[in-house]
């Protein structure tokens, strides 16, 4: 929903991306969110999918290009102008999950393809030529490197949402057994504080 603080109009927006489902019967669809200028990113709790929606339109993009061994939940998300990355925290989860928009740029490859190479990684992948590339792809990775910090993570129920500061996302505690961990963004390696 939009308010218009101005004149207290209220608009409703429910054009979920197709395939959008609920993990379960849970009331959570989405806990946390983080704007970056022009659109807003839904961190999910109990759906299939991150939900991007663009604050000048009103649509909205759901990425479910999971790293390999995801799982669990995230509660909140914190985003790095420095990188233009989002950050997502693990509630249940098992990794720590950081959005990268991956610019491609494309040439034709004489098959009735178009060769899209990201121009800072010079990695490269064919898409057919009548579906043309708008905008950035979406790359998901995972960090799960817990065990630089010292962190066992036995709680399902770790982190409650985060902040980037500097070149570090902190991570906030849930549960009892979790502390104030940080995380460096290059090397994914984690410190904690507390007791």
């Amino acid at each position: 929903v939009h308010l218009d603080t101005a004149t207290s109009v209220a608009t409703p927006y429910s054009n979920w991306p197709v395939g959008m489902t609920p993990a379960s019967a849970s009331v959570y669809l989405f806990l946390g969110a983080v704007y970056d200028g022009q659109y807003i990113w839904m961190s999910p709790a109990d759906t299939s999918m991150i939900v991007r929606f663009d604050t000048e339109s009103g649509n909205m993009m759901g990425l479910s290009n999971w790293p390999a061994g995801y799982t669990g939940q995230l509660r909140g998300a914190a985003f790095d102008p420095s990188t233009k990355s989002l950050w997502f925290v693990p509630y249940s989860a098992n990794m720590v999950l950081r959005l990268m928009a991956v610019t491609f740029t494309e040439t034709e490859s004489g098959t009735g393809f178009i060769r899209a190479t990201d121009g800072a990684t010079g990695s490269s992948v064919e898409r057919y030529a009548a579906d043309p590339l708008h905008g950035p792809d979406y790359q998901i990775k995972g960090y799960d490197n817990w065990s630089s910090g010292g962190i066992i993570k036995t709680s399902s129920l770790t982190f409650y949402g985060g902040v980037f500061i500097g070149d570090y996302l902190w991570m906030v505690p849930h549960s009892d057994d979790a502390l104030v961990t940080k995380m460096h963004k290059e090397s994914g390696n984690m410190t904690k504080y507390g007791l």
